[in-house]
């Protein structure tokens, strides 16, 4: 059934005919701008994407479908955005007759997760959202035993010698997603934005959105202003997200737009929001939404005017991609340079409806098979 709706994707795909976009400074820095100068900023800013890519990144096949039996290790962090790679691990692993272990931690403190992967005896390790220098020691101890380090939405370069050997979704992918939806909401607000990022500073990656989003706006839009709102891990958990989110609001009455930097920031949102009569005030814009499908329920709603849909699923299956790369030998040269995440914005009922029934956008139509292919195992 999930095989056949992804197949369906394509054609059910209905793109969203109008494509409306903001754009922002600092608040303190934002000046009025002229009518004619809002029309300029509207009609030269890119269009962003607004249908699913196709294509996986990669394309070099290996010589040989690597060993069967070995086992991967995937530390998962207490973020409910951490759950959605694991469909992907276990689809993955599963194709090459390997094993998937997972080994949770409360986020960000994942040495002893990594510890205990390595003491499993692990051939594989993947992680995502945390930097090493936070597990150097065991980072030590996976490299002393030959286990790789598969790393994902992360800002390190890697460094092999360390045994860092690859990290996908990094800068490059969070801030393309940046511009993306920077392009997006100067287009929807007409050259009229003030835009709050939300986000949690433990997660660098997330970080890493703040700059790209402000560059991309203000070359298009002046006059338009960016601000972040800096929330915390236990801001999820315990629901705060959304008062910090109103009493911002209350104190930045020009704020009309609230971008998410991931889907997990949402929740209790729109019915905070509502109650205390802010609702009609700003679009509530995001990224990363394979992260939550209560994103996709929002958007056709109408609750989330917009989102960047990042396929984490797809994003397991890269990390494995490396893997086996590695088992066989083979470099990782081409994964560096070529393997990027496929995003695009969603931002009409219409386009989320399909994604409705599998909870959120996985990837390219077919990308399993195209995996499979390349690891001579399809």
């Amino acid at each position: 059934m999930r095989g056949l709706t992804k197949q369906a994707l394509a054609s059910a795909m209905v793109v969203s005919a109008a494509v409306a976009v903001a754009a922002c400074g600092s608040a303190s820095e934002s000046e009025p701008v002229s009518s004619a100068a809002n029309a300029s900023a509207v009609k030269n800013v890119p269009s962003p994407p607004t249908s699913p890519p196709t294509e996986i990144g990669v394309s070099t096949s290996l010589p040989s479908a690597p060993s069967t039996g070995k086992t991967v290790g995937f530390l998962q962090c207490s973020l409910p955005a951490c759950q959605s790679f694991v469909p992907g691990f276990k689809a993955a692993t599963a194709a090459l007759g390997w094993n998937l272990e997972t080994f949770p931690y409360q986020s960000p403190n994942v040495g002893p997760a990594l510890q205990a992967a390595v003491n499993a005896g692990v051939d594989f390790v993947a992680n995502t959202g945390v930097p090493p220098a936070l597990f150097k020691q065991q980072l030590e101890a996976a490299k002393a035993k030959g286990i790789p380090f598969i790393s994902a939405n992360d800002v390190t370069p890697p460094s092999p010698s360390t045994g860092y050997m690859t990290n996908f979704g990094d800068t490059t992918m969070f801030g393309n997603e940046s511009v993306q939806m920077a392009q997006w909401i100067v287009k929807d607000s007409r050259g009229d934005a003030n835009v709050v990022y939300v986000l949690i500073p433990d997660y660098p990656i997330l970080a890493a959105g703040v700059e790209p989003l402000e560059r991309t706006i203000k070359k298009h839009c002046p006059g338009c202003s960016v601000d972040t709102l800096p929330v915390t891990v236990n801001d999820v958990a315990s629901g705060a997200v959304s008062r910090k989110l109103v009493a911002y609001l209350q104190s930045h009455p020009d704020v009309n737009y609230v971008d998410f930097s991931f889907a997990d920031l949402l929740t209790g949102v729109s019915p905070a929001l509502r109650a205390a009569g802010l609702d009609s005030k700003v679009k509530l814009v995001g990224q990363a939404l394979g992260a939550g499908p209560q994103v996709v329920q929002a958007i056709k709603d109408g609750t989330v005017a917009a989102w960047v849909a990042q396929p984490n699923v797809y994003q397991s299956w890269l990390m494995v991609d490396a893997m086996a790369r590695l088992a066989v030998g083979q470099p990782l040269s081409e994964e560096r340079k070529s393997a990027k995440m496929p995003t695009w914005v969603v931002d009409s009922p219409e386009s989320a409806a399909p994604l409705a029934e599998i909870g959120g956008w996985d990837g390219p139509a077919g990308f399993e098979d195209k995996f499979k292919q390349l690891w001579n195992v399809g």
